[in-house]
């Protein structure tokens, strides 16, 4: 068993918290598209042939959090979450120099939520191989259950810069995640399939969702439905 992050009391959704979720929309990739906006085309990175507008780190580079590795932990530094290569930098005593930390070298980590942050809330990172050694990145540790536990894993891809179709060498980071869910029951982690009938097939021997698995509610706020369902079946 590998460490978990200031892990602490049980993280169940409650109703509250649910309620105030109802406008979600995922703020890590709605910071990267304003990134873009932004940024525009005038500054990249080189990735092999390739001119990459963007980031890809998650929220930016530098932002303040704990970082727990298999031999120490370290808190209160400053972190980047490279989503595209799955590895994590650390800068100790204000170096200028970060310390490339790769998959394998990190347990957990959390980024700490900051009064101007772009998200509102700490995000608990765990090392998604010691869960199941078949997956190969970071896991956001969104909801603790006593028997069921949701992650949202994030990663960055190489894509076509729309507005620029003459610079065949031009790229743009593109971030996407995807829902992943472990069961104390079984081992592994599962990729879920957020849709009515993926989920229901999902957990039907669990317990009934049907009211739950609301096609519009998962398309356009998908966090708070699998909140929602996730409350039962850890209530099962």
């Amino acid at each position: 068993m590998f460490k978990y992050l200031f892990i602490g009391a049980v993280l169940l959704v409650s109703e509250n918290t649910l309620a105030q979720q109802l406008s979600y929309s995922d703020p890590a990739t709605a910071y990267m598209r304003l990134l873009l906006e932004k940024s525009g085309e005038g500054s990249y990175q080189q990735i092999g042939n390739f001119k990459v507008v963007g980031t890809s780190y998650l929220y930016g580079p530098k932002l303040t959090g704990d970082i727990y590795t298999t031999k120490e932990r370290a808190t209160n530094i400053q972190l980047s979450y490279n989503t595209y290569n799955q590895q994590v930098e650390a800068y100790q005593n204000n170096s200028e120099k970060p310390i490339i930390m790769k998959l394998a070298d990190v347990d957990s980590f959390r980024l700490i939520a900051a009064r101007n942050s772009d998200f509102k809330e700490d995000l608990l990172f765990v090392n998604a191989n010691k869960i199941d050694a078949s997956r190969k990145f970071f896991a956001q540790h969104v909801i603790a259950g006593k028997r069921f536990n949701l992650y949202k894993a994030y990663k960055s891809e190489l894509g076509y810069v729309s507005t620029n179709y003459v610079q065949s060498e031009l790229r743009q980071f593109d971030l996407s995640y995807e829902y992943y869910y472990s069961d104390s029951a079984k081992p592994g982690l599962k990729k879920l399939k957020v849709t009515p009938g993926g989920l229901k097939k999902e957990f039907n021997e669990i317990a009934d969702i049907t009211s739950f698995a609301n096609d519009e509610e998962l398309s356009t706020n998908p966090e708070y439905a699998l909140g929602k369902i996730f409350v039962v079946l850890n209530n099962k």
